[in-house]
């Protein structure tokens, strides 16, 4: 999340975070919260290729712990009063 992060180190937490999410599978079920928090950010990125690398993070994390655990993570935000956090 910080923005000192150059796209090289982005691309190298990426990494790092779906080697992660494919070693431990369902055992990140109680860090859905967190990783999510990690990766909004990327989602809202300029650069394409960064916006790419978060819809893949989600797409493994949601294929590690299931969409039930999933949307249940997501509820609240998907509720949200304020829309941008909702289209997010």
């Amino acid at each position: 999340m910080s923005p000192a992060l150059d796209l090289q180190e982005r691309h190298l937490m990426v990494k790092v975070l779906d080697r992660v999410l494919f070693k431990l599978g369902e055992a990140v079920r109680p860090f859905i919260n967190k990783i999510l928090v990690v990766t909004e950010p990327l989602l809202i990125d300029e650069d394409y290729h960064s916006r790419l690398e978060a819809k893949e993070i989600i797409s493994n994390l949601s294929k590690a712990v299931g969409l039930a655990s999933m949307i249940a993570a997501m509820r609240k935000d998907i509720d949200d009063p304020e829309e941008q956090i909702r289209n997010t």
